[in-house]
This record gives structure tokens, sequence and C-alpha cells, in this order.
């Protein structure tokens, strides 16, 4: 790649592995810079529409109910790469460690606009009213989360009094009010978890609130999700993943660190970046974080449309009696109003369903689709 000096390590067979989906957000352009950099021994793949007739299967290995996307590309990469070796190292830590989710960026700036007088409100009126190419500057996809996208960033803004509560505002899939409509029998406002978040990791550790977010991310995020969703899909394909990023020695360490050495500025794991500068190619520790995109917007729309008006069915629903078949179909409804935001809804309520159907009822992972 032009404008890259490219290095040849001490050991020349090590062996890259990268995935993509063939889309705008695609990152193998970057892992290919990387490995031209360092002239591995690279493979890339590309996951075409076909591969989510193996999400039956790929639930199937997760035991567990498991909503997150990343599912299907982690299983397919570790597919692929079982052919060449049987262990690999992943970058699994360095976001809940170094802080390099959007989430802490909207959290501390809500968190410094609540000290300035006005400011809050002043920023709620710009998030009802802003054109939406104003606001893809400070998020790439705000075209895609639609109005109720917008309302859930309000939502943080007037609950910054109440860490938690601002924090599942723009993560949660469901807030207390949806999921209430959405279950059967309506779950209690008073049975939420963000009481309890609140206290335990909140209130209790007395810090700056970058590290009480990135505190909480890493005890809850990476092991029950993050990390699960790795062992679980290497473990598929008898391939073991190994996390450096969470050698406990750099984890101390960054937490001993204080929070502009993570998060400078809009700078995304700053220290991490000015470490590496002189080891990595200026095009990877000079641009900005990218979530890893999983087109489930399009999948839901086109490749999994038989599976979801059956699974998601009102008669389906009825007869299990989990969820309210009027607010699926609402969800249903807005979805094309919202892409993003709606399909993250649908995909987990899908994913649940073809859990249910594999583990409850019986059904074998091949007669799903």
């Amino acid at each position: 790649m032009h404008g890259i000096k490219k290095q040849t390590p001490a050991i020349c067979d090590i062996k890259t592995f990268s995935i993509g989906f063939d889309a705008d957000q695609d990152e193998l352009p970057y892992s290919r810079a990387v490995s031209d950099y360092f002239n591995t021994n690279h493979h890339e793949f590309i996951i075409d529409a076909d591969a989510v007739r193996e999400l039956p299967k790929i639930i199937w290995h997760c035991d567990e109910p498991l909503a997150d996307p990343a599912l299907i590309p982690n299983y397919f990469l570790s597919r692929e790469a079982k052919q060449h070796v049987t262990v690999v190292l992943t970058g699994d830590g360095g976001d809940e460690t170094f802080a390099g989710y959007e989430q802490a960026k909207f959290m501390l700036l809500a968190d410094k606009l609540g000290k300035i007088p006005f400011a809050t409100s002043l920023a709620k009126i710009g998030l009802r009213t802003a054109p939406t190419m104003l606001l893809k500057k400070a998020f790439k996809y705000s075209a895609g989360i639609g109005k109720r996208g917008r309302e859930r960033a309000i939502e943080l803004f007037s609950n910054m009094n109440n860490h938690a509560k601002a924090y599942t505002a723009i993560t949660g899939l469901f807030d207390d009010k949806e999921f209430s409509q959405l279950t059967i029998p309506p779950l209690s406002l008073t049975q939420s978890p963000v009481p309890r978040i609140q206290q335990e990791y909140f209130i209790r550790h007395q810090t700056k609130l970058l590290n009480k977010i990135l505190y909480f991310e890493l005890k809850t995020l990476l092991p029950e999700n993050m990390l699960m969703k790795s062992d679980k899909m290497t473990m598929a394909n008898a391939i073991e993943a190994r996390v450096p990023l969470l050698d406990h020695r750099i984890t101390e360490l960054a937490y001993q660190m204080p929070p502009h050495l993570k998060l400078n500025g809009w700078k995304e794991k700053y220290i991490l970046k000015q470490s590496m500068r002189e080891k990595l190619p200026a095009i990877i520790t000079q641009r900005k974080k990218q979530r890893f995109y999983v087109p489930i917007d399009r999948w839901i729309h086109e490749d999994l449309q038989p599976i979801v008006e059956t699974l998601l069915s009102p008669m389906t629903l009825k007869q299990q009696g989990y969820f309210d078949p009027a607010y699926v179909n609402k969800i249903m409804t807005k979805y094309k109003t919202a892409p993003l935001f709606y399909a993250r809804q649908l995909w987990t309520l899908l994913t649940f369903q073809i859990w249910h159907a594999e583990y409850i009822n019986g059904i074998k992972p091949e007669k799903i689709l």
C-alpha cells in the first residue's frame, strides 16, 4: 500500500486472519495494510448471504441465548483459521480497558455539559432538530437509528444523575418501558437491574466517571458477551483463543492511569495508540474507532425474512406466551424507519426464538431454516 513501509518480522511465517462482508464498513483494507506492513502470511475471507443459513448451528453451539451478531463472523473466522492453526491471539479487552466504545465518549460529554448552565437543554433541542447529516459527524450511524435512537440519546442527557440509567439508555436493546410492553406478563419496572448496577458500579466505587464505565464493562460486558462469544465460537471449531490485552499486568496498569490517557478529548484508546505509533502504520494509529459492522439489517430484510415471519409470527408468539405479538408487530412496522435500531431488537428476539426451538422444543438446527 502506498506510503507504508514494510517490515519483515524475525519470524517470517506469522499467520494473520481477517473476515469481512464486502460492505462500506468493512475492515479488510486495514487488516491488509497491517499484513503488508509486517509481511505476514495473511488470510482473509468474505462472508456472503448464504452464511446466515448457519445461524441455527451457531446458536446451538452457544448453549445459552447470545444475541451478538458478531457470532457469525467469529464462527466462520474460527473455522477458516482452524485449517492453519490451533491457537489464535485476539484483540478482545482493548476497548473495555482503554475506552474504545462510543458510549464512554457520549457519557463524558453529557457529564461535562451538565455542569454548564442550559447546555443540556440546548443539547436536547439539537438532538431533536439537527439534520441527520450533522449528527453523523458525531455518530456515523445516526441515519439508521432514526427518531427512536435520538430519543435514547435525549434520555442519556436526562438521566446523568443516574449513571446506570444513562448508560442503559444508549446501550440497551430495550429500555424498561419497551421491555415491559414486550413481555407477557409485563416485566415490572421494579425488577430492572438498573438500581443494582447504579449502586454496585457507579456509586460504590469512588473514582472518575470514565473508570467507573470501564470497570462496569470489564466486569459485565466483557466476560458475559465478548469473551463468551469468542470462546463459544472458537471451541465450536476446536480452536483456542488467547487474549494478550487482558494480561493482568496490562489491565492493572491501565486502571492506574488517569482517564485522559485512555480517552483524550474525542480520541479513544489514546495511550495504546501512542505506544504503537512507531510500530504500526499511520493508517492504523490515526484512524477513528470503527465498530465491527455486521449487516443484520440487510439479513433480516432479505435473507432471514422467511424465518422472521415464522418464528416471530403472531401465532407462534401467542402459543409461547413470552412476548406480546402486537408489540413485536409494532417493532416490525417501525423497522423501515430506523433499520439499525429496530434490527438489533428483532435480531435479539429472533436468536432467542431459534435457541428456544432448539433447546426447549428439541428441534435440530438443520430443521429450522
